[in-house]
């Protein structure tokens, strides 16, 4: 139970908090935009992470609906994996096996940069985004589109 809790509270009650207490001052000013980071990998074995944010995404398409007609659009970020210290150092640290998973998971062959989960994320801060809300934008190679 302690995993879960701590699971939970990172990854659904601490940014669902966060955006409960921005939201009246960008409903109030007729604009605003809340971009939450889920994800829809974490599909292997029971995954307390991957619980907490299939809540979160939820969570952004009901306060989706609560808030748009002031001008406020919530949406979500679901990254596969990117490259980064934790995916060279502890995910995938050794390049055989890590060129392996790469091949029987990412469609497009290689992991995400990071820039190009954060040029989805500007995007949907902008207002070439304004309707654009309630929906999750999946950042992964094709990995959660893959046939396996």
């Amino acid at each position: 139970d302690a995993v879960w809790a701590r699971d939970f509270a990172l990854n659904f009650t601490a940014p669902r908090r966060l955006a409960e207490r921005l939201l009246p001052a960008m409903r109030s000013r007729g604009w605003g935009r809340v971009i939450s980071l889920t994800g829809n990998n974490e599909t292997h074995g029971l995954n307390t992470a991957g619980a907490a944010k299939a809540a979160l995404t939820f969570w952004s398409k009901g306060a989706a609906s609560e808030v748009a007609s002031d001008g406020v659009t919530v949406n979500a970020i679901a990254p596969g994996r990117l490259w980064s210290e934790q995916i060279r150092n502890r995910i995938h640290p050794d390049e055989a096996e890590r060129a392996r998973f790469i091949a029987d998971n990412i469609p497009l062959g290689r992991f995400g940069d990071p820039e190009e989960l954060a040029a989805v994320a500007v995007f949907l801060a902008s207002e070439r985004a304004s309707y654009v809300t309630g929906t999750t934008i999946t950042v992964d190679g094709g990995m959660a589109r893959a046939v396996r």
